[in-house]
């Protein structure tokens, strides 16, 4: 394809790589927004990781499961720990979006439709990401306590499997003290 000259507008139509360089943007920013990356990157990645930890799983699968997600949430960049910047992002953006929301919707008198759709626009936009803010935190919130509900019940699960390990080599124990008595005799009475 051969690229459009710099007089050219850019448009959809003759937009290729090259002239998407030439017109000065990068073909990996295409337009990307701080709500582009808080829906594609924070907000499936706890809704994953709930979904590991909470969904029912067969015993063998309940520990790795729950070990990918340790580990997804222990990962660091240069010793800093990335999930609870994550999460004071998230609980910053809610923040900030929970004073935007709350202000009143002054509309002046003399707006065009157009002015009016525009205002209303940015309104709803604002109580959108608001709620896809809110979603997010309480992700993030919710994985780390069900991670920790399912931490304590491997652990008591594996109480009760050692509880009724020492049980069972009581029994047989018990059985090997015991005399073993000849069908043929009579009970002493």
């Amino acid at each position: 394809e051969s690229c459009s000259s710099s007089s050219e507008q850019v448009t959809p139509r003759n937009l290729s790589c090259r002239s998407y360089i030439s017109a000065g943007r990068s073909p990996l920013n295409m337009g990307n927004t701080s709500w582009q990356i808080v829906v594609h990157y924070m907000l499936p990645v706890p809704l994953v990781l709930v979904g590991l930890v909470a969904i029912p799983m067969p015993k063998a699968l309940r520990k790795p499961s729950l070990a990918l997600v340790d580990w997804c949430l222990n990962i660091k960049i240069n010793d800093v720990p990335v999930v609870p910047i994550l999460l004071f992002v998230s609980l910053t953006m809610f923040c900030g979006l929970c004073v935007e929301t709350a202000k009143p919707f002054n509309k002046p008198d003399n707006l065009s439709p157009n002015q009016e759709m525009a205002l209303r626009a940015r309104k709803w936009r604002s109580e959108r990401n608001f709620w896809i803010s809110f979603f997010v935190l309480v992700l993030w919130l919710m994985l780390y306590r069900i991670r920790s509900i399912r931490k304590y019940i491997l652990e008591l699960e594996a109480k009760v499997e050692q509880l009724e390990g020492d049980k069972k080599v009581e029994k047989t124990e018990k059985k090997k003290e015991e005399p073993v008595k000849n069908p043929g005799e009579k009970k002493e009475e």
